[in-house]
């Protein structure tokens, strides 16, 4: 249950963070390249991440020690409020919404109409369905049959013909 209320807390205090991350000054100057630098990425990873979590940590050290939860609160409810925004305002958020809002309009009409019928409503349309399925299928398996049959017997005719010229 710590662990859990720990993440929790830490997503939260990152989250609250995010909005000033564009609007940070750091205060180290960032990574130079350098001959004389190992190519290692480990440093330059560590360097970013450090960079990245920069606000997040100056919020947690500078801002949080003052604030009263529920301010704090205040600061989460408003960077989800943005990110939210932000999302939503992205070319492939917006896409997926538009493809997926036809599906949720099925959903909501299927459940609204389904919530107008009874159980033997339902029942009775279940049967119907399996039953014209039931005929589909036989129907295409005797027409494939058929035409299999046919098939069959021209060739038979055929080489009957073909003995006899012969």
């Amino acid at each position: 249950k710590h662990s859990v209320v720990l993440v929790a807390l830490s997503c939260a205090v990152l989250a609250s963070a995010w909005p000033s991350l564009q609007q940070t000054e750091y205060e180290f100057e960032p990574i130079k390249d350098s001959k004389d630098e190992p190519q290692s990425g480990g440093w330059r990873t560590w360097n970013a991440l450090v960079s990245w979590l920069r606000p997040a940590t100056n919020y947690v050290t500078q801002s949080l020690p003052d604030k009263t939860p529920s301010q704090f609160a205040n600061d989460v409810r408003e960077t989800a409020v943005n990110l939210r925004d932000r999302a939503a305002d992205h070319p492939a958020v917006q896409g997926v919404s538009r493809v997926v809002r036809p599906v949720g309009e099925w959903f909501r009409n299927t459940a609204n109409s389904l919530s107008k019928t009874s159980f033997r409503d339902m029942y009775e349309g279940a049967m119907n369905s399996v039953r014209r399925a039931d005929e589909t299928v036989a129907q295409w398996i005797n027409r494939r049959n058929a035409e299999q049959q046919l098939e069959q017997y021209n060739y038979g005719l055929a080489d009957g013909v073909e003995q006899v010229l012969h």
